[in-house]
């Protein structure tokens, strides 16, 4: 699904209707590693609708707790500008899963930061950097990418003394 990742819109545009042919001829069996580039492609392209069904595709398969799936699926509701599907997926695989605060697996651990970045990420996209820093400060675990998001954001958003403040926080 290299597809997804190009920088051209025409091939970028062929990643989910080959997926849609693939599975509907029996070609393949969705899995883990087909859902995340088709919901790539529909994220860089604004492609909510699709992305939505892909979604459906995803719960259907059982593979809506799949750390890297979610991720994804997180990011293509953020990248789409529909912050509040993004956070329902978050909510209930954050909050309502007891993933705060709760031991688990590396693969688990690893997989809730970025969902913590993605979100974080999101709200400083759509410019609610006070949404972004209750979110970071509310981050059981950061890493480098947590840190650089809340700068870059307070940065690109004029907030210079807070970009300042948060990197001598690090």
């Amino acid at each position: 699904m290299a597809l997804a990742e190009s920088d051209d819109d025409t091939t970028k545009l062929e990643a989910p209707a080959l997926f849609d042919e693939m599975v509907r001829g029996g070609h393949v069996e969705p899995n883990g590693f087909t859902f995340p580039p088709v919901l790539k492609a529909c994220a860089r392209l604004g492609m909510v609708k699709e992305g939505r069904q892909v979604h459906g595709m995803v719960a259907k398969c059982g593979l809506d707790g799949d750390e890297f799936v979610l991720s994804n699926l997180v990011r293509m509701y953020v990248l789409c500008g529909v912050m509040e599907d993004a956070y329902v997926l978050f909510d209930k695989r954050i909050v309502r899963s007891g993933g705060v605060g709760k031991k688990m697996n590396l693969r688990r651990q690893e997989g809730d930061v970025v969902l913590w970045n993605v979100m974080v990420d999101g709200y400083v996209r759509m410019g609610d950097l006070r949404a972004a820093r209750e979110l970071f400060d509310k981050m059981p675990q950061r890493s480098v990418v947590s840190w650089n998001v809340m700068i870059s954001g307070y940065a690109q958003h004029g907030l210079f003394m807070e970009a300042v403040e948060t990197f001598h926080e690090m």
